[in-house]
């Protein structure tokens, strides 16, 4: 802090243990090195970080003798289009256009031939692939299970009315058995990130280019086919095939945010009379009539849910009565049935026989967060606020109260900051910012607004609010496994009846249906992977924003592949500090006074745990039950020759502060521990000398404080 206050009141020189006269006898800053690296930012504009890399690169292995772009190119193409036995990873594919008559060529990542590469290629994958064979034995019998996830991504304003001509349809699949690292975006593989204006010239989008994906990349009739004849790897580390796995998988699960999924299945959503693709006999709320329930229904034990076989009897009888009547009345028969008809979507592929309603899981991330759930139900209890107050009063509460709630506290350095989500006086917030800001608000609700005689009016509508907010932590903990299914339904269910009591059906929307339906899903996933996993085919299509679109798929997946390959060579499993480099000579001193027969110290920032948590240096965290479920804030992560440990000030406990906030003392006493004994980075307020800490609710799970 004084350093800081000396800088702030121009003492430059003082903070930075310079005299004045320094600079005239030759400041060490102006010297050729310094004036070196200040000119290696004048040229093309790069980023302070993409500069430091580099020189990190060029210092570690050296400077190459070919620089140019061609050059550059010319290898990347080398890394992509290397063979394999299933051909190499990126192959061109040509799909017939029915509207036009013409052709439109689209290149994929070859799931069989990227697998084997990076099997062979990559030691971590190669030794994670092997150990989850072991926990999770494959065979034709026994197939293992693969994923498939699609959506539309923009490197540009998500929001901008302009046409996007650079927007992709990104395509990823993963092994459901590597469950022990699902919080790794890496574990999902790019199939395709094709430009969506090419997509959009398919005759039924995207479900045509899942179908082809299918047919060619994964079960190919004519070829290979990986349910049937398995796709063989060769895991001996020499690469002479004395050791080889064959791996079977079937198709078991896709997932996608509902818009994409309504053109998967060819769905009308809320456009239809029947808005949900999952149920038969839900219907918009003013048709509902006898076996005829309507949307906002809570009876989930009526509802009457369609089947594989449903889905295909519908389209094949909007395919026979689409001959025999006019196209007005064939839209309105598509508009009863509440789905369109496609001759070329995957659900009506004979030979691949997709499984459109068994493989099918709802996101409940999109569910709750993108104009969902969690959003409007917070929209619903500012109104209810407003309308009490009556009218031209200001509202009992409103959105300054929550935002000026919100910045009383402080979020871990790898959650989202959501101290400006209600800045604008409406919520303009990312998924990853709500759902930093659900436990919070939660306390506000419970612990604030419910306490609060005067806000007895409001009461009811907090209750509404601070239960979407439980159900939002319910979901986190059934992602991990710890929240059983009657569980999860009870906080669904607990919501959504509240949320009619005080509010009606005016907020209810077709999510609010989807929501009771999470529950009854073989598996439940953290979208939030995948959401990061866009951030290489954003960057790299942002990269092209100033190209033309001739080969722009081409040198997006080029780029694509050959950073897999990067990703999986640094790929580490086990507990491990992030980008540890040298240790400060101030430190030095200390350190090896604590740890005197170390032959590699490093210093750190990050801290991540084989687990998926991530410690930042600044977080302050919880220890777990076996150190009494102290608290303690980060100093720094310390690398003993591979063994992490961390440099943290403890806070002793001082009490409870109801069922889910802590009260510690902040103390700065210093003090090293083994950094796996760090269970959870927390949210957390300062009231003077003492910290209000808020438990999340998966670290009750886990510790058994439940």
């Amino acid at each position: 802090m004084k350093r800081k206050l000396d800088l702030c009141k121009g003492g430059l020189h003082k903070a930075s243990g310079l005299q004045e006269g320094d600079l005239r006898k030759g400041d060490p800053r102006k010297r050729p090195g310094f004036e070196a690296l200040v000119s290696l930012h004048r040229g093309p504009l790069i980023s302070q970080t993409a500069l430091e890399a580099t020189l990190r690169y060029v210092r570690d292995v050296g400077l190459h003798t070919v620089v140019s772009r061609r050059s550059q190119a010319r290898a990347r193409e080398r890394v992509a289009h290397s063979p394999t036995p299933y051909g190499p990873v990126l192959q061109q594919v040509t799909l017939e256009l029915q509207r036009t008559n013409g052709t439109l060529d689209i290149w994929l990542g070859h799931p069989f031939a990227l697998l084997y590469r990076t099997v062979r290629e990559c030691e971590p994958f190669r030794a994670l692939l092997l150990k989850h064979l072991e926990k999770y034995p494959c065979h034709v019998g026994q197939p293992w299970h693969i994923m498939i996830y699609f959506d539309g991504v923009t490197p540009t304003d998500p929001c901008s009315t302009k046409c996007d001509m650079h927007k992709i349809e990104c395509f990823y699949w993963k092994f459901m058995e590597f469950r022990e690292v699902i919080f790794d975006e890496r574990v999902w593989f790019v199939v395709s990130c094709s430009p969506d204006l090419d997509t959009a010239k398919l005759e039924s989008g995207m479900s045509q280019l899942v179908k082809h994906v299918m047919r060619t990349c994964f079960f190919d009739e004519t070829s290979h086919h990986l349910e049937r004849t398995g796709m063989l790897l060769d895991v001996s580390e020499a690469g002479d095939s004395s050791e080889t796995v064959r791996i079977f998988a079937t198709h078991d699960c896709t997932i996608c945010d509902f818009a994409a999924l309504k053109e998967l299945l060819c769905s009308m959503g809320q456009s239809g009379l029947k808005p949900c693709p999952k149920c038969s006999n839900i219907v918009k709320d003013d048709l509902a009539l006898c076996d005829l329930l309507p949307l906002s229904s809570l009876e989930y034990t009526r509802w009457k849910k369609h089947t594989d076989q449903s889905l295909r009897d519908i389209q094949s009888h909007m395919r026979r009565e689409r001959t025999r009547i006019t196209k007005t009345a064939f839209g309105e028969l598509e508009t009863r049935m509440g789905f369109h008809f496609s001759e070329h979507a995957v659900v009506n592929d004979t030979a691949l026989n997709y499984r459109s309603i068994s493989t099918l899981n709802f996101d409940w991330v999109h569910i709750y967060f993108s104009s969902g759930l969690f959003t409007r139900e917070i929209e619903a209890f500012v109104a209810k606020a407003r309308e009490l107050a009556g009218k031209g009063k200001p509202a009992l509460v409103s959105y300054a109260d929550l935002h000026d709630y919100l910045q009383l506290w402080h979020v871990p350095a790898c959650w989202a900051s959501c101290k400006t989500i209600f800045v604008k006086g409406s919520m303009a917030a990312t998924a990853s910012e709500q759902l930093s800001a659900a436990p919070l608000l939660r306390n506000f609700f419970e612990n604030v607004v419910m306490r609060e005689p005067s806000l007895s009016q409001l009461h009811e509508a907090a209750r509404s609010a601070a239960l979407v907010c439980a159900a939002v932590e319910k979901l986190q903990c059934a992602t991990r496994k710890l929240v059983g299914r009657p569980e999860l339904r009870q906080a669904i269910c607990d919501h959504l009846a509240r949320h009619q009591r005080v509010h009606g059906t005016e907020w209810w929307t077709l999510k609010d249906h989807l929501a009771l339906h999470l529950p009854d899903q073989e598996e439940l996933f953290d979208t939030f992977v995948t959401e990061r996993r866009h951030k290489d085919p954003k960057r790299f299509a942002r990269l092209a924003l100033r190209t033309s679109m001739k080969g722009y798929n081409k040198g997006l997946m080029e780029e694509l592949v050959c950073q897999h390959f990067h990703d999986w060579n640094q790929f580490r499993p086990e507990d491990a500090l992030v980008a540890p480099h040298a240790v400060p000579k101030r430190l030095q001193g200390p350190l090896r006074d604590i740890f005197p027969t170390a032959y590699n110290i490093q210093i750190s920032q990050q801290f991540r745990g084989a687990d998926g948590r991530k410690i930042h240096a600044g977080d302050v965290a919880l220890l777990g039950a076996a150190r009494g479920h102290s608290c303690c804030k980060i100093w720094y992560h310390v690398n003993v020759d591979g063994v992490p440990w961390t440099c943290l000030e403890l806070w002793p406990l001082q009490g409870a502060i109801g069922p889910r906030c802590k009260k510690y003392r902040v103390e700065t006493a210093a003090t090293i521990l083994p950094s796996t004994d760090i269970k959870a980075s927390v949210s957390y307020m300062l009231e003077g000398e003492f910290a209000i800490v808020r438990l999340p609710l998966y670290y009750m799970y886990k510790e058994s404080l439940i």
